[in-house]
């Protein structure tokens, strides 16, 4: 447990403040809106800032990324961070993402389309030929033409329409707002040291029958233990 506290930085104070800061220099940066960064930043024993470097970058040029480094590692130099009760040398890494979305998280301009009068007298045609059938119609019309329904955009656009309304297509949340810049951090401390376990894929179990061959793609159960038998005192 002590273990799992320490890797998500809840044993090193420090490491929430360098994530924040971080995401806040991006923020007010020229990046890319569009984009993902992940930083280390070296922390000594007294919570001094040894070193910030970035590692990898999806978007934007090396001069752009230089200066958030370089601005980070301002402002991490003039904060009072706390490694922890040990005092251990750590090495926070941050992931940063930016990203222009909607209130409700999609990146999609929300759409409103046309309800043409046909589409309704279609479904109604249907409740009234087939009552058992629910949701919308499916298949060819008699005519040979797809249902109104079944038609994209382009389609509908070709086909005559009476329009009797409106329906919005996306989230209501969406309509009348602007999209908006988040960004957002994550991290993990790893102590001087200190090396990761290795990840080996989860593979699902074998349940065919013993004799067959090895699936590599699958992992054998562990063989059951054998039952130990208990030899019976005999009574004097």
């Amino acid at each position: 447990m002590h273990n799992k506290d320490k890797s998500v930085g809840i044993s090193v104070p420090a490491a929430g403040v360098v994530a924040s800061t971080l995401a806040d220099t991006v923020r007010a940066s020229a990046a890319p809106l569009d984009a993902r960064a992940t930083f280390e930043v070296k922390l000594g024993a007294d919570g001094q800032v040894l070193g910030v470097r970035l590692v990898s970058a999806t978007a934007g040029d090396g001069p752009t990324w230089e200066r958030i480094v370089g601005e980070a590692k301002g402002a991490l130099a003039g904060s009072a961070l706390q490694v922890g009760p040990d005092r251990a040398p750590v090495t926070v890494t941050v992931k940063v993402q930016s990203k222009v979305q909607y209130p409700s998280g999609s990146k999609k301009k929300p759409q409103a389309e046309l309800v043409c009068a046909e589409e309704v007298l279609e479904k109604l045609q249907q409740a009234m030929e087939n009552p058992s059938q629910l949701g919308e119609p499916r298949g060819a019309r008699s005519d040979g033409a797809p249902p109104a329904v079944d038609m994209d955009e382009e389609e509908r656009k070709r086909r005559f329409c009476i329009p009797i309304g409106l329906r919005a297509k996306g989230d209501l949340s969406d309509f009348g707002a602007h999209r908006v810049n988040v960004v957002s951090a994550s991290f993990a401390v790893k102590r001087e040291g200190e090396r990761a376990l290795p990840h080996e894929d989860i593979l699902p179990i074998d349940t065919r029958v013993p004799w067959a061959p090895k699936d590599p793609k699958k992992t054998k159960p562990p063989p059951r233990p054998k039952k130990k038998w208990k030899k019976k005192q005999q009574q004097p």
